[in-house]
This record gives structure tokens, sequence and C-alpha cells, in this order.
């Protein structure tokens, strides 16, 4: 079993010889020890410990605070810390911007399990950040399975009630979505290239080949009017007049 590494800094060298011995004692090791809060962020770099015990009256410029403060800002390492001061306002100064236990001098073997318990647990108990989701593809339903359609591949969308029928290069038959064409741009909105063009569509912008004024019959009535259209591959989209200057400005138009 691995052991846990521990980093001390501590600028009295009896009392970092002492716990070095009280915590190989207790089965960790020690990566490190040093005795300023530069030689600190050095070690750390080099090292990449599990904790840091660390002394908060330190050598150097930093004092521990600032060098823990610092260290969890870059590497969210755990930090233990060690010092003569139990007063209050040092406590809550050293604790208040991250997550650390404290541990009077001189260090007893009690102090040190009952603060290195604590940090671990908190460790284990921390939620662990979701896997990201690959989001270059969305999965449609074919009979007993799934088969990938790759957004990069869409020519448009177009509602049909209740579900959305993708056109795609990869096949000559469209591919139905269990969800309708607004619910389906929320989950594409990442896909700036995908645009809604009318109630009824969305148009992959890069595959637009043509923009231009046509007459197009009302399904209703059957009156034509003079309409923007946008020609999609070999597809030709009216562009409704609240989308018009949303498609149109995306491009130059000269």
């Amino acid at each position: 079993m691995q052991h846990i590494s521990v980093l001390i800094v501590e600028n009295d060298h009896l009392q970092s010889a002492n716990l070095k011995q009280q915590l190989e004692q207790l089965d960790y090791r020690v990566s490190d020890s040093v005795t300023t809060g530069e030689d600190a962020l050095l070690s750390v770099q080099d090292e990449k410990p599990d904790i840091v015990f660390m002394d908060i009256d330190l050598d150097g410029q930093m004092d521990g605070i600032e060098t823990a403060n610092r260290i969890q800002e870059l590497y969210e390492i755990p930090i233990v810390y060690l010092s003569q001061f139990d007063d209050v306002r040092t406590y809550r100064n050293a604790t208040r911007k991250i997550r650390a236990q404290y541990v009077p001098k001189p260090a007893s073997p009690i102090g040190i399990l009952n603060a290195l318990d604590t940090l671990l647990t908190e460790e284990m108990e921390k939620p662990q950040p979701e896997p990201s989701k690959i989001n270059d593809r969305i999965f449609v339903k074919n009979g007993n399975g799934h088969y990938a359609v790759y957004i990069k591949d869409i020519i448009y969308i177009e509602a049909n009630r209740e579900v959305s029928v993708i056109y795609h290069t990869e096949s000559d038959k469209p591919s139905t979505v269990g969800l309708n064409l607004g619910n389906l741009e929320l989950k594409l909105k990442p896909f700036d290239f995908l645009a809604r063009c009318s109630r009824y569509h969305i148009v992959n912008l890069t595959r637009v080949k043509r923009i231009k004024d046509k007459m197009v019959a009302n399904p209703a009535t059957g009156k034509e009017t003079m309409k923007k259209v946008v020609e999609v591959d070999d597809h030709t989209i009216v562009i409704s007049d609240k989308y018009k200057s949303q498609i149109t400005g995306r491009f130059y138009m000269h």
C-alpha cells in the first residue's frame, strides 16, 4: 500500500525532527522538510505531497498562512497548521480561506492523528466532479440500439409535432429524435453554427450556399408572397421575418 506523503514546513529544526519521527511512526512518509514559504512552494511543485504540515511563524518573507493559501490556490493540498499561538484570532485567520486543521505545538501523536483523520475524511467525502460528456454527437434510436449523428454533419432540423427530424450527410434518410424543436435547440445551444431560422427549422450555417428572395406560397391560403430563403446543400428553407436579421447577420452580406 502506498504511504501518504507529508511535507513539513517548520523553522524550528528540533520540532521538525520530532514531527518527522512521529509521522513516520504513524506510517506516514515525509517527502521533505523545509523552513521557508518559498522553499515550501518549490517542494510542493517537485514532490506533490498529499498533506502539508505548516508552521505559521516561518523564516523568509512569507508566513505560514500566506504560504498555505498559495499552496491551496495552486494545488488544493490539505493543510495542517502548527503554531504556539492558541488564540481564536490566529486560528480564524489561518482557516478562513482554506480547508485546514490546526494542531498546537508541541504536536502530540493524538493531535496529529485527529487532524489527519479529519482532513482525509473530508477529502474522501468531497463531491467528485462528474465526467465531462462527449457532446460532438447525438445518439438516435434505431431498432434495439442507438447510432450517432455527428453535430457537424447536420444539414438542418425540422419540427414534426413533438419530435424533431434531423437531415444529415451520413444518410439519405433523416433521423428522428424524441424531443420537440425547442428542447433540442436548448441542447444544441453550445453549437452556434446551428441557428433557428423559423418556427419549424434549425439550419447548419456552415452548409449555407445561398440566401435569396423567392416567391413562396402560404400553405393555408395558397397566396404567394416574397420571402427570404436559405439554400442548405440541396434544400431550400424559408427564413421567417422573426429570424431574418439573426441569420443574415451571421454572414458578410455585400
